[in-house]
Parts: C-alpha cells; sequence; structure tokens
C-alpha cells in the first residue's frame, strides 16, 4: 500500500483424511509492532516454527533483520523437525523512518489494470492522491510521511524469499484465485476514497471469492490487520445478510479475532496455532459468508 502493508486470511482446518472442517485457526500471527505472519499448509509444521521464533527471536525487531533471520531460522528448525510437511509463510511488515518510494508507473498500472479486469472495462473513478502521483515531476515519488512497506513470500523447504513490490498483491494456498478478484478493484484498494477503502475493497474480494467459487477449504470469516508507521491495526466488522436474516459480526478482542453470529448466539474465538487441539476432528464451522445451497 501507500502507507503500509495488508494481510488478510480464513480461519479454515480442513482435515483431509475425514472431510471434516474447522473454523478456528487464527493464521495471522503478530510478530513485532510492525511485522505480521501469515501461513498455509501443515499446522503442527507450522506451529514448531512458529514456537521457534519467539524462542530464538530476542530483540530481532526490525523489519529488514528479521527478513534475512526467518528464512534461515524456518529452513533451519523444518530440516530438522520429524515429518515436517508442506508450510508457506507470507510476511507483512512496514519500515518506520524510512521512506516509502513508488514508481509512477506502477500506480498507472493500477488503473490499467482495473479497466481490463472488470467485465463493463470501466472504472468508478479517479482519486485525487492518484492524479497528485501522476503530476509529480519525476519517475519515482515520495509519499509524504508513509513508510516503506516489505511484502514477502517463504516456501518449505528451503523458504526462499520472494519479494514484491509497492501496488501488489499476493495470494496463497487455496484462496490463490483471489488475485483475480483484487485485480478488479485494485483502483479502489490502492487509491479509494471512501472511509478505510483498502480494508473494505480487500474483505470484498475476500468475501465474493468465497461466494463465487466456494472453496471447501477456504471457511470462517475473514481476519484483516493493517501494518502502519503506527503499529499493527486488526480489523472488526458487522454484517447483516438479508438473504438469511443473519447478522454477524467479526471482533478483536484480547489478542484475538471472535466470530460471532449475532442471531444464533453462536461464538467462534479463534486459536493461534500451537494452542489449537488437531485431535478434535469434527465439525465447527462458522459459514455466514458460504453460498446459499
Amino acid at each position: 500500500m501507500l502507507d503500509g502493508v495488508i494481510l488478510g486470511a480464513d480461519s479454515r482446518v480442513t482435515f483431509q483424511t475425514q472431510g471434516t472442517c474447522r473454523d478456528t485457526l487464527q493464521k495471522l500471527i503478530f510478530i513485532t509492532n510492525h511485522t505480521v505472519l501469515g501461513f498455509v499448509g501443515d499446522i503442527t509444521t507450522a506451529a514448531h516454527l512458529l514456537e521457534s521464533v519467539r524462542k530464538a527471536q530476542g530483540e530481532r525487531r526490525n523489519a529488514v533483520i528479521l527478513r534475512h533471520w526467518l528464512p534461515r531460522l524456518f529452513a533451519y528448525e523444518f530440516a530438522k523437525f520429524p515429518n515436517a510437511a508442506a508450510v508457506t509463510f507470507m510476511v507483512g511488515s512496514v519500515i518506520p523512518g524510512r521512506p516509502n518510494v513508488i514508481e509512477k508507473a506502477a500506480a498507472a498500472q493500477v488503473v490499467v489494470n482495473a479497466v481490463h479486469s472488470r467485465p463493463s472495462g470501466s472504472i468508478n473513478g479517479i482519486s485525487p492522491l492518484f492524479l497528485q502521483i501522476m503530476g509529480a515531476p519525476t519517475p519515482k515519488v515520495r509519499v509524504p510521511s508513509q513508510p516503506e512497506g516489505l511484502l514477502y513470500t517463504m516456501q518449505s523447504p528451503d523458504f526462499n524469499v520472494r519479494s514484491y513490490e509497492p501496488f501488489s498483491a499476493v495470494a496463497i494456498g487455496s484462496g490463490s484465485g483471489l488475485q483475480d478478484k483484487i485485480l478488479q478493484v485494485s483502483d479502489q484498494i490502492f487509491f479509494g476514497t471512501i472511509p478505510n477503502a483498502d480494508v473494505n475493497w480487500l474483505g470484498r474480494s475476500m468475501n465474493h471469492f468465497l461466494r463465487a467459487n466456494n472453496v471447501e477449504s477456504v471457511g470462517g470469516s475473514f481476519p484483516i490487520v493493517k501494518i502502519s508507521a503506527a503499529g499493527l491495526f486488526p480489523m472488526s466488522r458487522s454484517t447483516v445478510l438479508i438473504t438469511k436474516r443473519m447478522a454477524y459480526e467479526l471482533t478483536f478482542e484480547h489478542d484475538r479475532w471472535v466470530q460471532r453470529n449475532k442471531t444464533t448466539g453462536e461464538e467462534i474465538r479463534l486459536s493461534l496455532p500451537w494452542e489449537i487441539d488437531l485431535a478434535i476432528r469434527t465439525d465447527h464451522k462458522f459459514d455466514d459468508l458460504r453460498p446459499i445451497a
């Protein structure tokens, strides 16, 4: 983003052998006040690697230091972990004090992508911020008072870093097809004018992906966190589905997201990977967002 990085995830655990699902897992892990890690893949392996970060991190708080240290730690721990299985991590960070410098061509490509991705071939409007960037006399523009962001992925077993530039989006795991949905509204995500446009449009893209594709291994509510120079902002939201006559909310309480169906009273509090009990293999879904059968 121009002013940070946004990560979103589902909360579904899928047991392949039994075909059961539990929407009980928090897949966004706060590493520091300016770094968040998300993951897909084997939960036992991910939990072990994340626990190793918690034990060995020490004073490593700087986003650049973490970017070099995390892949080395993960590769080392993965190699010696019995029965280690595939896992992929996505990391978002910001570097307070280091200015965000963007390329005008990349900003223009956001609008071009939106135009060519939408069925109508049109966009809703151009924000003043976009026009300000395009009006700069240089190919690169320094965004006033905003920090440089880092977005990268690492995949087992080597955990080599793949980095993404500003105005990029990436999706991993079962939701990888979400990138096409993001592309269609990328102008609104990056240059929207409504309050929290970036978070709102990313959330809408995630919801629409689920409703359009009904991927069984993607489910539950979608926690989203924005990382800025001021720190981490876990997002809460309320939604009413008129067609189902239900209201539900996702709130962040005491370091955890909580899914609530306000109509039925059902509540599912998410667990961190090293807390979740994988021996419980019965369905426990929060399916308010799924398509109507």
